[in-house]
C-alpha cells in the first residue's frame, strides 16, 4: 500500500511540538513492515509493524486546518499605541490573504523580562491548509515572520540586545602570570596612537 495522505509516526512517550508532527513520515506499508522517511534529511527506515503498534499515528489529510505559532520579541518600552497599530496591520495582512490564512487568533503576552528589557508575544494564526501540505505551511509562516519583522522596524518596536560591558582592566595571561612591563608599554603606546588619531579627526573637522 502506498499512501497519498501524509501520515506521521511518533512515540507516544515523546512530546508534541507547536511546529506540528514533522519527523518520520509513512511512505509504504506491507503485511509485516512499514517504510518511513525522515522529513528533514530524506533518510529512509523500515520498521516492523509490531514495533509501532503503540505509536502515535497522525494523518495530515484528516487533520483540521493547521494552527501556526510565532514568537515575537519587542522592547520593554514599546507603547500601547504601537502595539495596537501592530495588531491592526497584522489583522489587515491576514484579511487580505483569504486563500492563505483563515484567521488571526491571538497576539498575546507570553513572557515579560523587565530586567532584560524585552517582552515576548505569542502569535497564533489559523491557515487554510492542513498539515498535509507542510511545505505550504512553512512558507506562509516564513512570510508572516518576515512581515512582522519589517513592521516592527517601521514602528520602532524591535528589541535590540544591550551591548556587553567591556572590561579594559589589565589581567594576567592565560597561564596565570602577571602582565609584563613590555605588555603594559605596548598598551600605553596603542592608547597614545588612538589619542593621536582622535586629535587628527578633531583638527580636520575644525
Amino acid at each position: 500500500i502506498v499512501f497519498k495522505d501524509r501520515i506521521v509516526i511518533q512515540s507516544v512517550e515523546g512530546g508534541t511540538s507547536w511546529d506540528g508532527a514533522t519527523d518520520w513520515i509513512v511512505r509504504d506499508i506491507d503485511l509485516f513492515t512499514t517504510t518511513v522517511i525522515y522529513a528533514y534529511t530524506n533518510e529512509i527506515a523500515t520498521l516492523s509493524n509490531g514495533s509501532i503498534a503503540n505509536s502515535r499515528v497522525m494523518n495530515g489529510a484528516r487533520s483540521l486546518p493547521a494552527l501556526l505559532y510565532a514568537i515575537l520579541r519587542f522592547g520593554i518600552d514599546v507603547s500601547y499605541d504601537q502595539l495596537e497599530i501592530f495588531r491592526e496591520a497584522l489583522y489587515q495582512y491576514v484579511e487580505q490573504r483569504p486563500r492563505e490564512w483563515a484567521k488571526l487568533w491571538a497576539v498575546r503576552v507570553l513572557r515579560v523580562q523587565a530586567d532584560e528589557g524585552f517582552v515576548e508575544y505569542l502569535l497564533v494564526l489559523e491557515h487554510q491548509e492542513t498539515w498535509q501540505n507542510l511545505d505550504t505551511l512553512l512558507h506562509s509562516r516564513g512570510l508572516i515572520k518576515g512581515f512582522c519583522h519589517e513592521l516592527s522596524k517601521q514602528l520602532n518596536m524591535r528589541f535590540v540586545s544591550p551591548p556587553l560591558p567591556v572590561d579594559l582592566r589589565i589581567h594576567g595571561s592565560a597561564d596565570g602570570t602577571k602582565a609584563t612591563d613590555e605588555t603594559i608599554a605596548s598598551m600605553a603606546k596603542m592608547s597614545a596612537e588612538s589619542e593621536a588619531i582622535r586629535s587628527l579627526i578633531r583638527d580636520r573637522r575644525l
